[in-house]
């Protein structure tokens, strides 16, 4: 049970009026843990203190002259008061030379101030007073919400540190992986390698790569023989690329001889996306020449006069093509045409 204290004393000073008779009031908290507070005022000043194990905050009403002086002196400072009382500039009449400070201070109050400029100091202070009893509250909300977050913080580094754990146990596993796959390549693998580099973006490489991948869902050794040898075929015909120059008849001769070799080396391997491959390898190889499309002579099954060349072919079928046919891209008449084995 918390214990309370009253005592009430009358000051001994001749002609003081009833109203500068001083009251004491002395509240006296037991807390829980074990540590007393005591708050006292003079005259009808009232101060308050709650104590926690963590934060203290003051809470105290300003009302009248006495506690005016009080709260002076505490926000100030007694000696610079007692400085002022002994100027003899500053000397109040009918006081005695031994008054403590706070009853002198109290009465250069009432000397210099009317109750309505005293009202309105008492209205300053306590507005402060309020003030600095926010900020109080403010700053233990604060210090609440930091330790709130440490204790967030410190499960967050908990978990981030199972996780690590995880990631090393997969770290560990994925390197027996790697090495047990080091010495087989996938073809996932060599497609990504081979066909996935600058131009990604580029709508023909997009399409080959997305048909070469969409092929995997069938595998078989056919398939498989089809994408290493196309693969070998597709870098020689992109390492052509970086020998072409201004010309663009000099640099039709070069692709057009690296498609030749691109040909060869898929000649006997029949898959069912040979001939879309083709021709996107056709669409892609146009889209680098301002004059000419490549043409891929699989782009038919019958013999076509106007892109194959049909010397003793008659109208026989198309097994597979020798070399790309060229025409030109206004007239759409053939620049070279396309040999075919029948």
């Amino acid at each position: 049970m918390p214990k309370l204290i009253k005592s009430v004393s009358d000051s001994d000073e001749n002609n003081q009026s009833n109203e500068s008779k001083n009251t004491k009031l002395s509240f006296t908290k037991k807390i829980s843990t074990n540590s007393e507070q005591k708050i006292t005022g003079e005259s009808t000043q009232i101060s308050t203190t709650v104590v926690t194990n963590k934060t203290t905050k003051v809470v105290s009403k300003v009302t009248s002259v006495n506690e005016i002086s009080d709260w002076l002196i505490n926000f100030i400072g007694k000696d610079i008061f007692d400085q002022i009382k002994e100027n003899p500039y500053l000397q109040l009449p009918y006081t005695d030379d031994d008054i403590n400070i706070n009853k002198w201070l109290e009465k250069a109050l009432k000397t210099i101030f009317t109750k309505e400029s005293i009202a309105k100091i008492s209205e300053h202070i306590q507005k402060n007073i309020d003030s600095i009893a926010a900020l109080e509250t403010e700053k233990n909300t604060a210090v609440e919400e930091k330790e709130t977050m440490q204790a967030k913080l410190g499960k967050l580094k908990d978990k981030f540190e199972q996780m690590q754990d995880q990631i090393d146990d997969a770290e560990s596993d994925k390197y027996k992986i790697k090495k047990q796959l080091m010495k087989s390549v996938t073809l996932e693998s060599l497609i990504n390698e081979v066909f996935v580099d600058d131009e990604k973006n580029n709508s023909e490489m997009k399409r080959l790569i997305e048909m070469l991948n969409e092929s995997l869902e069938n595998i078989n050794d056919e398939l498989s023989l089809f994408i290493v040898r196309f693969s070998k075929g597709w870098i020689y015909l992109k390492s052509s690329f970086s020998l072409t120059g201004e010309d663009e008849k000099q640099n039709l001769e070069t692709i057009h001889n690296a498609l030749t070799v691109l040909l060869k080396n898929i000649s006997g391997v029949y898959i069912p996306e040979r001939r879309p491959l083709l021709d996107i390898v056709g669409d892609y190889v146009s889209s680098k020449f301002k004059t000419y499309d490549f043409v891929s002579p699989e782009r038919t099954l019958q013999v076509d006069p106007d892109i194959h060349n049909t010397e003793g072919k008659g109208s026989s079928t198309v097994k597979e093509g020798i070399s790309f046919a060229v025409v030109r891209k206004e007239t759409k008449k053939a620049v070279k045409y396309a040999d075919i084995v029948c």
